[in-house]
């Protein structure tokens, strides 16, 4: 399975369940995608039968593209106003714990680097 294809139905898992009613659109969809690569660089990628990523690299975006704002070399964060603490970490820990029971049965408990 693909990164883009596993943080869409973890959207969905999310969205039907009662945990994430407190939480934004956009956290939900930051979590799914964090979540989705972190799986993909773990070691339960295999297990899981999602595609392994061996090296996660940085993406740099050339100074003209309108991209280039959201880089690690800019303040994108100050720009949106965003902290991980209080606008993504909620939303991690609700989506771990729902896909834990929704398709992992209790690995991604026990992987520590999630």
């Amino acid at each position: 399975m693909a990164i883009h294809s596993l943080a869409i139905t973890m959207c969905r898992w999310m969205l039907r369940s009662q945990a994430t009613l407190t939480l934004k659109s956009s956290q939900i969809a930051a979590a799914a995608l964090t979540l989705a690569v972190n799986l993909s660089a773990s070691k339960l990628s295999e297990k899981l039968g999602i595609m392994h990523i061996k090296e996660l690299g940085s993406v740099d975006f050339p100074k003209k593209s309108p991209l280039h704002m959201w880089t690690t070399n800019n303040n994108a964060r100050q720009m949106a106003i965003l902290t991980v603490d209080t606008d993504i970490k909620p939303a991690y820990a609700t989506l771990l714990a729902v896909a834990d029971k929704n398709c992992c049965k209790g690995l991604l408990a026990t992987e520590a680097s999630l």
